[in-house]
C-alpha cells in the first residue's frame, strides 16, 4: 500500500464548537437529545433534524485517526470547516481563531505527526487577518491556511486583500480554498442538503476561482500557492469557455493580460472528483504535479473508495505523486 496524505479532510475543536452551540441563527450547532446536529443550510434550519450529526471524527482525534486507519491514509492536514470564522466578529472573534488554532496546531505532538494542521483567519479585519498569517507562520505545526469565498467578509478579488495576498506569497503560506454556502440555493432547494452540497458548493468554487482569475490575483501573484476544493469544482470543464469569453470581452482583457487558462493552471487542486474522467480533466488543466489526495471526511459526502478507485486509472508515477509525493513538497512534510 503506497503512503497516503489527505490534504482536505476537516477536524472543529472543542473550542469551535462551543461556540456555534451558543448561536441561535444558521450557522449554529444543536441539541437534539443527546446528538449534536450541525445546521448550516436554510432548509436544514427550517427543518433542524435535516441537521448533520456531529460525530467523533469530526471533533475527536480517536475518531479521526481510526478513520485514516482505516482508509490507510498516513498523515493528515487537516482544516476547520465551514463556516470557519465568519459568523464571529470583534473581540470573540480574535480571540476563537487564536484558541482554534492553537488546538489544531497541538495535534502534531499529539499523534507522533500524523495531523499537522492549516490555520483560520479571523473575519473581523484586513489588519487582524495580517496578524494571524504571521502567527501562523511561525507556528511549527500549521502548514497553511484554510479560507471559504471570502476574508474578513471580502471577496476574494477586493483590491483591499492586496496585502494579504503579498503576505500569502512571500511566506509560501498553501491556501486551501473551499466553499462555503453553496450557490442558486433556490434552484436547489427541495433535497436537504444533497444539492447544494452536490451542484451549489462546487458551482461556488468555480464562480470564486473565476473571479481570482479575472480579477488578475493569480496573474499578479504567480507564487501563491492555492489549492482549490473538490477537483477545483467545474472549473476543468469550463477553462476553455473562460479563454473564449475573455477573447470575446474588451473588460475581461483590460483586467487580465493572458487567457485564464494560464492563470488557473497556476493552481493546485484536490483529487476529489470520485470518478476517473473529472480526475483526468484536472490533472490536464493544472498538471500532474499539483493534484493532491484528499476525502472530505468526516463530511457525509466522504467517498475515500471511489476517490482511491479513479486514482488508479492513471499511471504509477503520477499516482504516486498524487497520494502522497506532491502534498508532501508543498507542505513541507519530512
Amino acid at each position: 500500500m503506497s503512503v497516503r496524505i489527505d490534504v482536505h479532510t476537516h477536524f472543529y475543536p472543542a473550542s469551535y464548537l462551543t461556540a456555534l452551540e451558543q448561536r441561535r441563527d444558521i450557522p449554529r450547532v444543536y441539541l437534539d437529545g443527546a446528538v449534536r446536529r450541525f445546521v448550516i443550510f436554510p432548509e436544514e434550519d427550517a427543518d433542524p433534524r435535516i441537521g448533520r450529526p456531529i460525530e467523533d471524527g469530526w471533533c475527536t482525534v480517536a475518531g479521526k485517526v481510526g478513520f485514516m486507519d482505516e482508509k490507510a491514509i498516513s498523515r493528515s492536514v487537516i482544516s476547520l470547516g465551514n463556516p470557519w470564522m465568519e459568523p464571529f466578529e470583534g473581540q470573540q472573534g480574535i480571540e476563537l481563531t487564536r484558541v482554534v488554532n492553537e488546538e489544531l496546531g497541538a495535534l502534531e505532538q499529539m499523534t507522533g505527526g500524523r495531523l499537522v494542521g492549516l490555520g483560520a483567519l479571523p473575519a473581523t479585519g484586513v489588519e487582524d487577518v495580517l496578524a494571524e498569517i504571521a502567527a501562523i507562520d511561525r507556528h511549527p505545526s500549521l502548514r497553511g491556511i484554510v479560507t471559504g469565498p471570502r476574508i474578513a467578509h471580502l471577496r476574494l478579488d477586493d483590491p483591499d486583500l492586496e496585502a494579504v495576498w503579498t503576505e500569502l506569497e512571500a511566506r509560501q503560506l498553501p491556501v486551501l480554498l473551499h466553499p462555503q454556502d453553496g450557490i442558486a440555493l433556490d434552484l436547489l432547494e427541495g433535497y436537504g442538503h444533497v444539492l447544494p452540497v452536490g451542484v451549489g458548493f462546487p458551482m461556488e468554487t468555480t464562480a470564486v476561482v473565476s473571479r481570482l482569475v479575472f480579477g488578475g490575483v493569480l496573474h499578479n501573484h504567480p507564487d501563491l500557492k492555492m489549492i482549490v476544493s473538490h477537483g477545483g469544482g467545474t472549473l476543468s470543464a469550463l477553462v476553455g469557455r473562460l479563454d473564449a469569453a475573455w477573447r470575446s470581452d474588451e473588460i475581461g482583457r483590460s483586467r487580465l493580460p493572458e487567457p485564464p487558462s494560464r492563470s488557473v493552471a497556476r493552481l493546485y487542486v484536490d483529487a476529489i472528483t470520485y470518478a476517473p474522467g473529472p480526475l483526468h480533466a484536472s490533472i490536464a488543466m493544472v498538471g500532474s504535479e499539483r493534484v493532491m489526495y484528499g476525502t472530505d471526511h468526516p463530511f457525509s459526502i466522504e467517498d475515500a473508495e471511489a476517490t482511491a478507485d479513479a486514482m488508479g486509472t492513471i499511471d504509477e508515477i503520477t499516482r504516486e505523486s498524487t497520494f502522497a509525493g506532491n502534498a508532501s513538497v508543498l507542505f513541507r512534510l519530512d
